[in-house]
């Protein structure tokens, strides 16, 4: 009998164990799957943002552009920077394609990159530079007209120094002549005597883009005619040496000069409103 219940108590013994080993083994292996979702799930968050990409800035106005981008995977959030790293735009939506910055200068330059960022790290786009608009020249005027140009000026509107300007000028049915310049007036020359000519200005900023036209002017160039003649010439005898030659003003000249009876020009150019000159070097009660 003892025999038996010994026997029987084994087997009672080796039945538990093997159960005990069963239940422990699924525990063991429930485990592992834990561990392994876990692992699984703390990867998938450790993956870095995808570097933003096709960054552009269109201007909208001479104080303000929009920097857009594609959508980045695996941000947190996107910032748009400085080209010293300078946080501009504040932290912005994971989902942000565009932000428009404001408070800028009349055509000046600006460089911004774009940050997608997460619980990782940042990841940085190519830098790319923008200008702002240019402003639209203002108080656009004649200054001079002569036979063959004519002389146009305008205020530069908050425009920076070195801004590039474009005066335009042209006939009724003819062509349109453009030139460029970074001075506040030009003049255009090479025009045809008594012409009308319509002229007008525009603002171009760094990157190219065209401000719209100033208000158009005209006006007809002179036409040259020979000036009227010398009247009234006397000369006075200032001393032994010199003769005070005296005329009346003449309509029409661009200058005047004092010749001999042989037509040397003894007194070089003298300007167009000159009622006078005293020649010098002159002999002794000498005739000239």
């Amino acid at each position: 009998m003892l025999l038996m219940l010994l026997a029987v108590t084994a087997d009672i013994s080796a039945g538990f164990d093997i159960g005990i080993t069963r239940a422990i083994k699924r525990k063991v292996k429930i485990l592992d799957n834990k561990v392994a979702d876990s692992r699984s799930s703390t990867n998938a968050q450790v993956l870095p943002a995808t570097q933003p990409s096709n960054l552009t800035g269109s201007a909208t106005t001479t104080r303000s552009i929009l920097w857009s981008w594609s959508s980045v995977l695996g941000a947190s959030g996107i910032r748009v920077v400085s080209a010293s790293d300078a946080n501009l735009s504040n932290d912005l939506a994971a989902s942000a394609v565009g932000w428009t910055e404001t408070g800028l200068s009349t055509n000046t330059a600006y460089t911004r990159r774009v940050v997608a960022f997460n619980a990782v790290g940042n990841s940085t786009s190519t830098a790319l530079t923008k200008y702002t608009l240019a402003a639209a020249p203002t108080s656009f005027a004649l200054v001079q007209v002569y036979f063959s140009s004519i002389t146009v000026a305008w205020a530069a509107n908050n425009n920076p120094a070195g801004t590039s300007y474009q005066t335009l000028i042209w006939t009724a049915g003819g062509s349109t002549t453009t030139m460029s310049m970074t001075s506040i007036s030009t003049a255009m020359t090479g025009l045809n005597q008594g012409a009308t000519y319509y002229l007008a200005v525009r603002a171009v900023n760094g990157d190219g883009i065209q401000t719209a036209l100033s208000s158009i002017v005209s006006s007809c160039t002179r036409v040259a005619s020979a000036p009227a003649q010398p009247t009234g010439l006397a000369g006075t005898p200032a001393n032994t040496t010199s003769v005070a030659w005296t005329w009346n003003s003449v309509a029409g000249a661009s200058g005047i000069r004092v010749v001999s009876v042989s037509s040397a020009n003894l007194s070089n150019d003298l300007a167009a409103s000159a009622v006078g000159w005293t020649e010098t070097g002159l002999s002794t009660n000498t005739a000239y």
